[in-house]
């Protein structure tokens, strides 16, 4: 879904791993990342998963047309469907299934409180690790590595280097995926996406950062010269010329004469 936020404050703390960490702390701020990772990269609202650790809801009360998903204890991080994003029905909620859009409202701990809400969008410098989000799924859901290894049909070493970050998550295992935790395999692969783009562009921007730092070579100089832009010596020869090179330069050159 593509993902806004209510203010320009919660866009740039947001898009920001530093910002996040800084406001929220480590695990809300970790919480945080996993969250709207699902979130961007589910088709629509309603392929977010209802499970924990994510947790999708419908708020009531004051929140009406408001969601939420959990984060780290009571705290909560409330989202609307944005305003062309589905039809409401006779509840004046949207059709979850045509929700494609939404704007990040706030971070809350409970009792909820009211706000309005506004469009700046959700452009990270951070990317979020498969591993991350299948690890956390798997805790929430008392399920071990092996035991999914087993439930999906895929080896159980591919699943440990997922989980580590050193294997990247295929179609065919985020369907199996899909199945056994009931996260929509297109969520898989968008974060998979993300997280393999962020990573080529890091390195991208290294090596141009690299070569930018790097001294040019100078070209050379003739045949005799070399990269530096200094005529190359040519190696001494036997005999006479060496000895004649080293009465030229007045080394030895007594010797010579008194010979």
């Amino acid at each position: 879904m593509d993902v806004a936020f209510r203010t320009r404050k919660l866009q740039r703390v947001f898009n920001s791993e530093e910002e996040l960490r800084k406001k929220y702390g480590e695990r809300r701020a970790a919480a945080i990342m996993r969250r709207l990772a699902v979130l961007k990269n589910a088709p629509t609202l309603d392929k977010v998963p209802v499970t924990p650790p994510n947790r999708c809801h419908r708020l009531t009360g004051g929140r009406k047309g408001q969601y939420a998903v959990d984060l780290v204890g009571p705290h909560r991080l409330v989202f609307e469907p944005a305003r062309e994003s589905g039809e409401g029905g006779e509840s004046g909620d949207p059709d979850q299934g045509g929700v494609t859009a939404i704007t990040i409202v706030e971070v809350v701990d409970l009792p909820l409180r009211g706000n309005d809400m506004s469009a700046y969008r959700y452009e990270p410098d951070y990317a979020v690790p498969p591993g991350w989000v299948l690890k956390e799924c798997l805790d929430a859901q008392g399920i071990t590595p092996a035991e999914l290894a087993r439930r999906s049909g895929r080896p159980a070493k591919l699943i440990s280097e997922i989980v580590a970050g050193t294997a990247p998550i295929e179609p065919k295992t985020a369907l199996q995926f899909e199945k056994v935790l009931g996260v929509d395999a297109g969520i898989w692969l968008g974060i998979e996406k993300d997280f393999r783009l962020h990573r080529a562009r890091a390195a991208e921007e290294d090596e141009r950062g690299a070569a930018a730092h790097r001294p040019e070579r100078a070209p050379l100089d003739g045949p005799t010269g070399d990269r530096s832009g200094h005529r190359r010596r040519e190696p001494a020869a036997r005999g006479a010329r060496a000895v004649g090179q080293r009465a030229e330069s007045g080394e030895g050159a007594a010797g010579v004469d008194g010979k």
